[in-house]
């Protein structure tokens, strides 16, 4: 994305981010902020260093957090500080985010649900309904049911599993994602006797 900014003549600050608490980044970025009026962070780490560098300035601008998260934030004395009324507006990708928000004490007032959203026509490709079951070597009357997304606790993949263990042998799981439960994943699926019934692209 750096990239892509500066090829199109946008000034582009690249700043990597070590962790929440990062005075370094921070007083990197406040140096970066003179004259500028909203300063718009998207990720937990991004929203504490943009703070501390706002309040490093004379004239901080207005900050904008976008919450793409549900989970509660933790940490009460911390929870107050990064969501209290040193952010102007939080972006809340969903309603569950936007009641996320709430409960962290987050006034109705300054939250805005903004879904995400693509275009489509960007990856629309010729439909192959057969393509992915020969490529799987799956039966090609068994019906299919994928989880699209990161394989980690919060978005409870397990919960598939489960299910196609108390569903016949002509549903098939497809997953297609990434990340540090596929083990876990793997050897739920060979415990309950489904491991080939379930398939990870």
């Amino acid at each position: 994305m750096a990239e892509r900014a500066a090829e199109a003549g946008v000034p582009v600050l690249p700043l990597p981010v070590r962790g929440d608490l990062d005075l370094r980044a921070a007083a990197r970025l406040a140096r970066a902020l003179a004259g500028v009026d909203v300063l718009h962070l998207h990720t937990g780490h991004a929203h504490a260093v943009g703070l501390l560098a706002a309040a490093l300035v004379r004239r901080p601008p207005a900050v904008v957090v976008t919450r793409r998260v549900d989970f509660p934030p933790k940490g009460a004395l911390f929870r107050r500080w990064k969501y209290g009324r040193r952010v102007a507006a939080f972006i809340a990708i969903s309603r569950n985010i936007e009641r996320v928000l709430l409960a962290a004490g987050v006034s109705r007032e300054r939250i805005h649900r903004v879904p995400s959203g693509i275009d489509p026509e960007r990856f629309r490709v010729p439909r192959d309904r057969e393509g992915l079951r020969r490529e799987l070597a799956v039966p090609q009357n068994a019906k299919l049911v994928g989880f699209i997304g990161a394989l980690v606790g919060h978005k409870a993949p397990w919960d598939l599993v489960d299910a196609l263990a108390r569903l016949g042998g002509e549903v098939h799981g497809v997953f297609a994602g990434a990340g540090d439960i596929e083990e876990r994943l793997r050897h739920q699926a060979a415990s309950l006797g489904v491991a080939e019934r379930i398939h990870f692209l």
